[in-house]
Parts: structure tokens; C-alpha cells; sequence
């Protein structure tokens, strides 16, 4: 009796996993199975699911609802990435609110990918370049390298080639060679070298982990005159 029980739970569980997941679509991809046994309970394949709809199904709707549930449960890198997902599809619906609130969410949960993507909204898609700024720079205090590259870009656009140029010239720590960084200051904005030096000094200043040194741009001390003084 205590087997034919067992089979029975195990009939119902399969079937009741294959209702939830009768989409045809979802079916095809052998993965999707798997996940679904413990989606309702298991924030990493709640998630899965939903990046499966949003990037490969291309069904907006159905990876919101996923998402939805994968950020709610406690796998929190999961969730994380569930909220990001969440504010970059509200973003591209034009749902900017949406897309605001689960952003912060993210960044509540100590997300700089989020603060970045926040800092993009305000900055390039609402013009509102104070409230971008202000977010690209708490993503960029915490050493993320987009942030970073963001307000070079920003101050860029509002000619500040100082100050963008020292966000340019950071990025010598963030994944980018010295020369890479030269030319595109030297041949795409056109800077001179003064406003290198300058923004090379000013760099140095800037709220984020890692400053770029380079003995080339450090002024040089002046000499000592011989004779009298």
C-alpha cells in the first residue's frame, strides 16, 4: 500500500509540473523540464525560465511573470538578476516607472549593474543628466567599469573634457590598455595633451577603487637653479 501510494504522489507531482508547463514553446527545450520540478520553490530555475522566454522564446510577458517569481524567492543572486532583468524589459516597453522600481530594487540588494542601468535611464532616455550622473556614481564608487565609462561619456556631451577625459583615463584599470585609452581621447574627442595632464591629475581624485598611475604624466619637479638664491 505504502508503495502504491508513493507511485501515485510521484504521478500527480509529474502531472501537475507537465499542467504548469503546457506551453508548447517551453516543451521543445529539454532544459525546461528540469527546471520545471522546483520552480515554485527554487529562485535559480524560476529564473531560468524566465531568461528562457525573455532571450530565446522572445515572450516579454511570460519572462516578466517568471521573473516575478524568481525575485520573490530567496536565492538572492538569482533574484538579483531576476530584478535587473525585470527593469531592462519595463525599459525597453517604455514603462519607465516600472523599470525605475525594480532597478532600486536591485540596487537595494546591493546591485551596481542596477545603479548603472538607472543612471543610463535618467541620463539617456529621460534627459534628466543630474539624476544620471548622481546614479552612475554610486555604481562607479563600487568599481563598476560601465558607470565609470558612462560619466566619461556623460561630461563628455556636456563639454567637460577635464573631467570626462579622467573618467576615459581610469578605464586604464578597468580592462582597457593605456594606448587603447590614448588614442580614443587622442583621435576620436580630440584632446589635447594639456587637458590629458590635467584630467590625468584630476583623475587621481575621482571616487572610485582604482586610480591609473603613469610616471609619463606626473609633472615633472622643476630644477634647481645653481648659484645664488
Amino acid at each position: 500500500m505504502k508503495n502504491i501510494l508513493l507511485i501515485l504522489l510521484f504521478i500527480t507531482t509529474t502531472l501537475y509540473a507537465e499542467a504548469k508547463f503546457n506551453d508548447p514553446r517551453l516543451l521543445r527545450y529539454p532544459e525546461a523540464k528540469q527546471w520545471s520540478k522546483d520552480a515554485d520553490t527554487n529562485g535559480e530555475s524560476a529564473y531560468n525560465i524566465g531568461v528562457l522566454y525573455q532571450q530565446t522564446i522572445k515572450d516579454n510577458k511570460k519572462a516578466i511573470e517568471w521573473y516575478k517569481k524568481a525575485y520573490k524567492m530567496d536565492d538572492e543572486g538569482a533574484s538579483i538578476d531576476a530584478l535587473i532583468n525585470l527593469g531592462n524589459i519595463y525599459k525597453k516597453l517604455h514603462q519607465y516607472n516600472d523599470a525605475i522600481f525594480y532597478y532600486k530594487k536591485a540596487y537595494e540588494r546591493h546591485s551596481m549593474d542596477a545603479a548603472n542601468g538607472l543612471g543610463y535611464l535618467y541620463d539617456v532616455i529621460l534627459k534628466d543628466t543630474e539624476q544620471g550622473i548622481k546614479w552612475y556614481e554610486k555604481s562607479a564608487s563600487n568599481g563598476n567599469s560601465k558607470a565609470i565609462n558612462n560619466l566619461g561619456k556623460t561630461y563628455h556631451e556636456l563639454n567637460n573634457n577635464t573631467k570626462a577625459s579622467a573618467y576615459i583615463l581610469a578605464m586604464v584599470n578597468y580592462g582597457y590598455t593605456k594606448q587603447e585609452v590614448f588614442n580614443f581621447l587622442r583621435n576620436d574627442w580630440k584632446i589635447d595633451q594639456a587637458t590629458i595632464k590635467k584630467a590625468y591629475q584630476l583623475q587621481k581624485t575621482l571616487d572610485i577603487p582604482k586610480h591609473y598611475y603613469d610616471k609619463d604624466l606626473e609633472d615633472t619637479p622643476p630644477k634647481k637653479k645653481i648659484g645664488r638664491r
